[in-house]
């Protein structure tokens, strides 16, 4: 019953508001996008106007005209009368201000009532939206004064005096952005809203919003850096204006309305959508290879583990969709390290070089991801930079240095059986654990040739991008490489020994199973 008593005044209320209406209020709280204040006057001014006591909002979006430059003088631009109790504090410097700043509780304020909130929670409270922007007030004053001098002169000849509620028509009020409505080019200003890792949420009005993907507001990798670490982040804080341009409106399947994509970079006159061989672009690691184990045959592939690829979402082109590429375990780093994904987690901002192109598959099924490299050599990237983990391998004894790398397209001819190789444990299962030794190449070692001694639990001992030595123990038509971890290629007792004064520190667990 109460609801309804509630509807039903906020009913009534709503019937007498009159858009473009000019009012006083007192605020009551700032937020980083709306203002809640408390309504003086409106309309005629009186004590029984039917603005009196009513609930306001100012959100971001009509806090300030866009043209709004300097932040100095910005109360006065809101007509904002200080508080006793509310001192002024120094405004910012910023080219474009915060949309309340030097506000306080307690200030007043003169705005022009644009209507009923639109939020569904504003409408059932009778909250009204408001606007405090300084054309659209100071239009509200001038016609004000205008049609009180007229009337005066009216009520002077008539000898009488007339009560007069004043508003602007609704031509002269900015209609709400509506996300239908905007189309790729259209410049917008918004506010944000929500911040991810990934990009960041702006409001554009009370009830609309669009994304702004880091990868369409990022020119260089520490800008991309900024949206993954986010916090302390002064452009992307709460309520920070942000001018940008429609990329994309996209209607959704279900019929639900659009979503809308921003970017804050030149748009392109490139129509490319793929990355092409030798292009470098700015990503974020979306994922890393995992312990898991399989229940596959002797005979599964990598794939059947997870091919131990570290996979990056990246633009591959300016303002193009999202792509997932994946980067061999062996195309992270120009130099052996101990743990070939230390300092990487999801999220980590990357700049990529493309080794290949996505494709069509041949077979029909789907793309085939593009292939990518981190190596510095490569004019790859991480921000921050990877830890290497690679000091403690210098200190290794003669006879576990390591072998070369393979070269990147290197395959099984290359090998011959009895070589020592090198490579990074890409998963563990069943059928044993998978090495990268190239970009190209796998290498399986079964479980009983993990170690000299017992391995309880070999996926737990050996993580994806743990470094081993090993030798290859043969080579298996269709270009397959069967190695051994035995004794990484060494006497059995020099390598024991060795190994054990290797033991301890980064190397820790990976260099005593060497």
């Amino acid at each position: 019953a109460r609801a309804a008593v509630r509807a039903a005044e906020a009913a009534v209320a709503a019937e007498a508001v009159q858009p473009g209406t000019l009012v006083a209020a007192v605020v009551v709280a700032v937020h980083p996008l709306h203002a809640e204040v408390r309504l003086l006057s409106g309309g005629d001014g009186g004590e029984g106007s039917p603005y009196s006591g009513r609930q306001g909002r100012v959100h971001a979006t009509e806090a300030r005209d866009d043209d709004d430059g300097e932040s100095g003088g910005d109360a006065d631009k809101r007509g904002t009368k200080r508080s006793k109790k509310a001192p002024s504090s120094s405004s910012s410097s910023s080219s474009l201000p915060m949309p309340f700043a030097g506000l306080r509780p307690g200030d007043e304020i003169r705005a022009v009532v644009l209507g009923a909130a639109a939020t569904p929670g504003g409408r059932a409270h009778g909250v009204l939206e408001l606007s405090t922007r300084a054309s659209l007030v100071a239009a509200a004053e001038r016609e004000e004064r205008e049609e009180a001098a007229a009337e005066a002169s009216a009520a002077a000849a008539a000898g009488g005096q007339q009560q007069h509620h004043h508003h602007l028509p609704r031509a002269s009020l900015r209609p709400r952005v509506a996300l239908s409505s905007l189309a790729p080019g259209t410049r917008v200003r918004g506010f944000v809203q929500e911040v991810r890792p990934d990009g960041a949420w702006l409001a554009l009005s009370p009830t609309a919003r669009a994304r702004l993907r880091a990868l369409d507001a990022a020119a260089d990798l520490e800008s991309l850096r900024a949206f993954a670490e986010s916090s302390g982040n002064a452009f992307l804080a709460a309520g920070s204006p942000v001018d940008a341009t429609v990329l994309r409106v996209v209607r959704r399947a279900d019929g639900g309305g659009v979503d809308v994509d921003l970017t804050t970079l030149p748009l392109s006159k490139s129509a490319a959508k793929d990355a092409a061989a030798g292009d470098l672009v700015l990503g974020f690691v979306k994922s890393l290879p995992t312990v898991a184990t399989s229940n596959g045959n002797k005979n599964s592939s990598p794939a059947a583990l997870g091919d131990g690829c570290v996979r990056v979402s990246f633009s591959p082109a300016p303002h193009a969709p999202v792509a997932v590429g994946r980067v061999s375990l062996c195309d992270l780093r120009d130099e052996w390290s101990a743990d070939a994904l230390a300092g990487l987690k999801v999220g980590t901002a990357v700049r990529c070089r493309v080794l290949e192109a996505a494709a069509a598959n041949a077979n029909g099924g789907g793309r085939k991801e593009a292939r990518l490299s981190l190596r510095a050599s490569d004019g790859g990237a991480v921000s921050p930079p990877a830890s290497s983990s690679s000091a403690p391998l210098a200190s290794l004894p003669a006879s576990l240095r390591l072998p070369a790398p393979l070269a990147a397209d290197a395959d099984s001819s290359s090998l011959r059986v009895g070589d020592r190789v090198a490579g990074y444990v890409a998963a563990v299962g069943r059928p044993g654990a998978f090495v990268s030794l190239s970009r190209s190449l796998d290498g399986r070692v079964p479980l009983r040739d993990l170690s000299s001694g017992f391995v309880p639990e070999p996926a737990a001992a050996f993580p994806p991008g743990t470094l081993v030595i090993g030798r290859v123990a043969a080579l298996v038509p269709g270009g397959k490489v069967q190695l051994t971890l035995r004794g990484g290629g060494v006497p059995p007792g020099e390598a024991e020994g060795d190994a054990a004064a290797a033991a301890g520190g980064p190397l820790g667990a990976a260099a005593a199973l060497l």
